[in-house]
């Protein structure tokens, strides 16, 4: 196998939760997989892309055995399968399994699958790419842009709908700034070149502001 590095970002994410995470990551790769997680609040407002780019670079700098890095979410579990379907993982061919969500009590199996949230790409193309597109802020759009913009790029992405990712369940982000800050960020996307063209994109994962 190769070596596999999962990073997830937890800002305001409880201890238990945190605990879960490894251990399912521990159980679904016999314990060969790293798991690197952010705590750290960046500076200006929240932005999923820039947190997810830092702990990206860091994984890539920190060893250059590290082949694949799994960007997901740190309330997921994982299931031994998906071990197996890494393994493809290779230079412009990426895995983004569906998510599926547990429900609420826990006994009426799995509902409510999203297209994203999890995406397992090589070193080679997250370097290329130059990970998430850091001038998008708040969560909305930063998932799905990344992955359109890797199929442009000539990447593969291979999609599977089984269960191999689940979600703890909540509810959907609908109020607050979450409608504005999609908007915005699907402002940004259609108004301005690629991520990975622009000027300073280079310095992406160091935590700063664009």
């Amino acid at each position: 196998m190769q070596q596999v590095c999962f990073c997830a970002t937890a800002t305001d994410i409880s201890q238990h939760i945190i605990a879960r995470w490894r251990d399912s990551i521990n159980a679904a790769t016999a314990g060969e997989a790293l798991a690197v997680i952010g705590t750290a609040r960046l500076t200006g407002i929240f932005s999923p892309a820039r947190q997810a780019n830092l702990l990206i670079r860091q994984a890539i700098e920190a060893s250059e055995h590290t082949q694949i890095i799994v960007k997901t979410d740190i309330d997921c579990t994982y299931s031994p399968a998906l071990t197996r379907e890494l393994a493809a993982v290779r230079p412009g061919y990426a895995l983004c399994p569906i998510i599926w969500f547990d429900t609420p009590e826990q006994i009426d199996g799995l509902r409510n699958p999203r297209p994203c949230g999890t995406l397992a790409m090589h070193r080679t193309d997250w370097l290329n790419l130059r990970g998430y597109d850091e001038r998008m802020e708040g969560h909305g759009r930063e998932d799905g842009e990344m992955i359109e913009r890797a199929m442009a790029a000539g990447i593969t992405i291979y999609r599977t709908d089984r269960p191999l990712v689940v979600h703890q369940w909540h509810t959907a982000r609908t109020g607050g700034s979450y409608p504005l800050r999609a908007q915005e960020n699907r402002r940004i996307e259609a108004d301005n070149p690629p991520w990975h063209e622009t000027p300073g994109s280079e310095r992406w994962g160091k935590g700063e502001t664009p």
